[in-house]
């Protein structure tokens, strides 16, 4: 979108226009959320929602000539990309923290007690990953009702589930 449109819509949206925001949005939208599939779709997608309306709040139009380039919606999608790469960095910091300093000290792997390691494993999901991995594995339910349960879509329970399954291989492989 050019910035002469939108600049207007920007103007539109500043003085509560909704109409101008979903146009704004409409062009945004696709990259929001493959950015938000790539980190935590639940979470990110919300996060990223949030600072493109802060973005479009705060944004210095004066910057910005009115004309045929697309210079607003490059400095828009650049803006995105680095908020995304932000959430990425923290959600690696988080795991990193979560993940706990595993010692064999000399002993073999196969030499643990899996009932032990188990509920040590579980310690770095999530709550959310605990809850998925709970509710389909110990209590029977399909991922549809834990979606209901959840307040959340069938996707987004099956990539919470297969990302625990990723932290809980990582913890094994130590």
């Amino acid at each position: 979108m050019c910035n002469e449109i939108l600049k207007k819509l920007i103007i539109g949206f500043k003085k509560g226009d909704t109409q101008s925001f979903l146009l704004i949005y409409k062009v945004f939208k696709r990259l929001i959320r493959l950015y938000a599939a790539r980190v935590d779709y639940e979470e990110t997608l919300s996060e990223l929602n949030l600072f493109l309306i802060e973005l479009l709040h705060k944004l210095d139009l004066t910057r910005f000539s009115s004309d045929y380039s697309y210079t607003i919606q490059k400095y828009i999608a650049v803006s995105i990309r680095n908020r995304y790469l932000d959430l990425l960095k923290k959600q690696i910091e988080r795991i990193q923290k979560t993940l706990p300093l595993f010692e064999i000290s000399g002993a073999k792997e196969d030499c643990y007690d899996e009932k032990i390691m188990l509920p040590d494993a579980f310690k770095v999901l999530t709550p959310k990953q605990k809850m998925v991995l709970m509710g389909k594995y110990i209590y029977g339910y399909n991922d549809v009702e834990i979606s209901k349960m959840m307040g959340t879509t069938r996707q987004a329970v099956n990539s919470i589930k297969n990302r625990a399954f990723e932290v809980l291989r990582a913890y094994y492989n130590q």
